[in-house]
């Protein structure tokens, strides 16, 4: 999975969220009615869960999906995408 990054006093933070949980920073944040909070440097980051999306200190990380070739159970390379039709099976 690819991470989005968010400046957190200054410097870049990696957060990646799987519609459930959020890594921010490399730890684990779980989803909390009260809220969640992450210490990043020593200072306490806010760690809201909105729907699809997670906000990590004001800034908004949207659910990580897979791509349609990987839901779809393709095998895709960057490079390239080799796929056989049913005669060729």
């Amino acid at each position: 999975m690819e991470a989005s990054f968010v400046e957190v006093n200054g410097e870049s933070v990696s957060v990646i969220f799987d519609g459930s949980t959020a890594i921010v920073n490399g730890e684990v944040v779980t989803f909390s009615e009260e809220g969640s909070t992450v210490v990043i440097d020593g200072e306490e980051v806010t760690v809201i869960f909105d729907g699809s999306d997670v906000i990590v200190n004001g800034d908004v990380v949207s659910e990580l999906v897979p791509s349609v070739a990987v839901a779809g159970g393709l095998v895709a390379s960057e490079a390239v995408v080799i796929r056989k039709s049913r005669s060729e099976w």
